[in-house]
């Protein structure tokens, strides 16, 4: 399985600034080139999208070629396979999978927790009613107490 990349560390690689990075994204997607988005909407990108952004970033820096113009020139040079490629709208790695049982777990075990912590409330209130009504019977009346 390839390697999804995060926005912040592709910024990092191609030494551009977030909005910078997300500005060169969206022209992209704008010519049709699918960068991958997970289920919330945030990109991911791909050794091909960091090429890709690598050639838009060298084709913009020379003189006389709006953003643009490089875009489309990009768009040109990317073999078409990348460009048309489909790309899943949903996609679940192992991790996603392991935390969601992981959280599943963790709810069971905070249920079995409150309800021990409920059996021992309610022990202890047995307990104490007990103890008073020790205490109640253990006291002398008033009748008996010059004897």
């Amino acid at each position: 399985m390839t390697e999804i990349y995060t926005p912040s560390y592709v910024q990092d690689l191609l030494r551009i600034d977030s909005s910078t990075l997300r500005k060169y994204a969206t022209l992209l997607e704008g010519h049709g080139y699918p960068i991958h988005r997970n289920t919330k909407g945030h990109r991911g990108y791909f050794d091909k999208d960091v090429s890709t952004l690598r050639q838009l970033i060298v084709l913009s820096k020379q003189e006389g070629v709006p953003l643009e113009q490089a875009a489309i020139s990009v768009m040109t040079i990317v073999p078409e396979k990348d460009s048309k490629e489909a790309v899943p709208l949903e996609t679940t790695n192992d991790r996603d999978i392991k935390q969601d049982c992981n959280h599943d777990e963790l709810l069971g075990r905070i249920e079995h927790l409150e309800q021990v912590n409920l059996d021992l409330l309610n022990h202890l209130k047995e307990k104490e009613e007990t103890r008073m009504q020790i205490a109640a019977a253990s006291q002398k009346k008033w009748w008996k107490w010059w004897k």
